[in-house]
């Protein structure tokens, strides 16, 4: 056995860990934290004659470890780092005091006795400690705290292995309703005396450990051979590779029972459990939060990768990731072992890989570089070193093709509603832009894909009138499958720069839902743009808000991440025939607006030309107005049915004192099959309907009684909104 050197004669001298009270810490993340203090061997046997009596929320206590500083009472800690100058048993169960002292003696040392501050004459509990004649380090200490409560229990004494903890703390004598004591003199004790016991125990421990091992590789290579078909889950991978037992006792979780005592914990209780399939750990240890799940009544759980993302990753689960899939191996192609992150790049590629021909048909060429150069060779000859001065003459001036949302040369996609005019706004926006002369008509292909013949019509006279072009599936051979090739031609062909395609809809060209299909064709479009090419699409949202209550682009998340600049398109208003609407930007790379409103007229009997006619930009102020105007529409509408009951009790110059018509517009609302409105609601219509300002749509009006008392009356017939 490994001892640690001390000086016998000064053994009444030395200090042990000592503090007041179960919850008494020093850990520098409690805001209750206050420094331990010291106790002694003379002052543990003066208080063993002559016990203070306390409450045990001030009872002393102590670790008999020579570590007093913040990480006292931490296992881990004293572990590694404590040096402990005595043993202590803890005895719950009744047991009579001479069955204690032949316990002792048999040891032939010098120790003490005494009874907890619980015991009664009838169940006698008691605390035997025993001073070591040479301090033992913290591991040692575990080990031989194990061997004494063998021995206890070997002669029908049955102690509390709490004590069995590095960190747990033994209360020292505290007089209760029975108090009894001795003091056993004697030479102090040779923890070498256990070495054959601790050896022992060393020997089983070992053999358990060998055996999870032996398990765990067997669930490796199972894991290795069942993961060799596709992709792999690390997370997944990792906890079924690993027996969470071994882990809490890896990261110092020590075993009681079928209880674990987490390394955290200060309070000695094991409060760790595994649930029945061997996946889960549960922990009650409030020393435990911040690792796995959050916290629900106190419990948090999780499984083997928490344990590895804490412990090994200080809580950096990307980091833990990555070194998972390093070190967990699967069978590669040729048989021989890879990493879990080789295997799964391997596999992604694979299944990545471009097939230019399946994707964009004949006109996309394939360029292969020279394989007989080396890998540096080949990165210098692609180094884009000395092409600044061609790069910048390719440049495209900043051009709105749609005005201040659209810059020409770059990648914009604008999302909407169905039937909320995002095609008549994004025509109107090409032909303005054409009329002003910033594009050239020759150049802007506009790709029809989501109209009706009648609609296509109305669409390709005014193409044909402001002399840009539109393509129409069927019409003249072309089909929306021609698409894609046709832009890898242009690119290939040196011929991007300058051409704008507007595209509507998005979905006709690819499917938003699937993320390789979207991820390939946005690489598309950034080719295109990279070659000097300008791309406009159309989209739709998805029919449901996002928790904020805005519009969710629809499809997967590669457009949006991959393009340059994305509006959403919103409703403002839409009264009596007048439709206000607003492009907001959610991504932008360049000089563009962050809302731009434009207004329309759609009356019964218009058709699309006269909405197209009647598209005018809102400037801000105006716009701004509008929007207030909706809200007090939309709250109006939200209240009508309130304000129809106060202001028939207020009818015919009818006056009312503020209490009195709350009461009874309250009632009257409850009776009511249309209003069920709350008092509280009551009141709020009120006053929120409350004065003179016909842009807020005030309906009555309040003066001051006599008796101060509000006094409400309806405003004059012309004033009333809800008629």
């Amino acid at each position: 056995m490994e001892l640690v050197s001390a000086n016998n004669n000064s053994f009444a001298q030395q200090s042990f860990c000592s503090g007041h009270g179960q919850y008494h810490t020093n850990s520098p993340d409690k805001v209750t934290r206050r420094p331990y203090e010291a106790v002694t061997w003379q002052h543990i046997e003066a208080m063993t004659i002559n016990p203070p009596s306390v409450n045990k929320s001030d009872a002393r206590w102590t670790i008999f470890s020579n570590v007093c500083n913040e990480h006292a009472r931490s296992a881990n800690y004293q572990r590694q780092h404590g040096h402990f100058g005595a043993l202590w048993v803890d005895i719950d169960e009744h047991t009579p005091k001479q069955q204690i002292l032949n316990a002792i003696t048999s040891l032939g040392c010098k120790a003490i006795i005494y009874t907890t501050s619980s015991a009664t004459p009838d169940k006698q509990k008691w605390r035997a400690i025993v001073p070591l004649a040479v301090p033992v380090g913290g591991e040692q200490f575990e080990l031989c705290q194990q061997v004494i409560n063998d021995r206890f229990e070997a002669v029908g004494i049955i102690p509390d292995r709490k004590s069995e903890t590095a960190n747990q703390i033994c209360y020292l004598p505290n007089r209760g309703q029975y108090y009894d004591h001795e003091i056993l003199d004697g030479p102090l004790f040779n923890a070498s005396v256990f070495d054959a016991e601790v050896t022992q125990i060393k020997e089983v421990e070992a053999a358990r450990k060998a055996e999870a091992k032996q398990r765990r590789e067997a669930k490796r290579i199972e894991r290795i051979a069942q993961a060799a078909n596709g992709a792999v889950d690390v997370m997944d991978f990792f906890n079924q590779s690993y027996d969470l037992e071994d882990l809490l006792d890896k990261y110092g979780y020590k075993q009681k029972g079928n209880r674990w005592l987490s390394p955290n914990s200060e309070s000695g209780t094991p409060g760790v459990t595994i649930n029945d399939d061997g996946l889960k750990w549960l922990s009650s240890h409030e020393s435990d939060v911040g690792i796995g799940s959050e916290p629900t009544n106190g419990v948090v759980y999780g499984d083997a990768f928490d344990l590895y993302v804490h412990y090994e990753h200080k809580d950096d689960r990307i980091a833990a990731l990555k070194a998972a899939g390093d070190n967990l191996t699967v069978l590669g192609g040729d048989g021989v072992e890879i990493t879990l992150n080789q295997h799964n790049q391997q596999l992604y590629a694979q299944q990545n890989k471009p097939d230019v021909k399946a994707m964009f048909g004949d006109v996309a060429a394939q360029t292969t570089g020279n394989t007989s150069l080396s890998a540096k060779e080949r990165l210098k000859m692609m180094s884009a070193r000395g092409k600044s001065e061609q790069r910048r003459k390719q440049m495209l001036n900043d051009v709105y093709v749609f005005n201040r949302i659209a810059i020409l040369g770059q990648a914009t996609v604008i999302y909407a509603k169905p039937n909320l005019g995002k095609t008549v706004t994004a025509i109107r926006f090409i032909v303005d832009a054409i009329e002003d002369g910033r594009v050239d008509g020759e150049n802007v292909f506009y790709i029809n894909a989501d109209d009706t013949f009648k609609g296509a019509t109305t669409k390709l006279e005014l193409a044909e009138k402001h002399g840009f072009h539109m393509l129409i599936p069927n019409e003249n051979n072309f089909t929306i499958k021609d698409l894609i090739p046709i832009i890898q031609g242009l690119i290939t062909d040196c011929d991007a720069k300058g051409q704008v395609i507007i595209l509507d809809t998005l979905k006709k060209s690819v499917d938003l839902m699937d993320k390789k299909l979207a991820s390939n064709f946005t690489s598309l479009i950034r080719e295109f743009v990279g070659a000097g090419g300008t791309f406009i699409a159309l989209a739709h949202t998805n029919k449901h808000l996002g928790a904020d209550g805005q519009l969710i682009p629809q499809g997967t998340s590669d457009v949006v991440d991959d393009v340059d600049c994305v509006y959403v398109l919103g409703e403002i208003s839409n009264q009596s025939g007048v439709k206000t609407v607003e492009f907001i930007n959610i991504k932008s790379r360049g000089d563009v607006a962050d809302r731009v409103s434009y207004t329309y007229t759609k009356q019964d009997g218009d058709d699309w030309m006269d909405i197209f006619n009647s598209i005018q930009c809102l400037d801000d102020e105006t716009a701004n107005k509008v929007k207030r105007k909706a809200k007090v529409e939309e709250q109006f509408e939200q209240d009508r049915d309130v304000v129809m009951v106060i202001s028939q009790l207020l009818w015919n110059g009818k006056k009312m004192k503020k209490t009195e018509l709350i009461n009874m517009a309250h009632k009257n609302c409850m009776e009511s099959a249309d209003c069920n409105a709350s008092k509280k609601k009551v009141i709020e219509v009120l006053e929120r309907y409350d004065g003179f300002d016909r842009n807020k749509k005030h309906q009555w009006m309040s003066v001051p009684s006599d008796d101060n008392a509000s006094v409400y009356s309806l405003l004059p017939v012309e004033e009333v909104s809800f008629l």
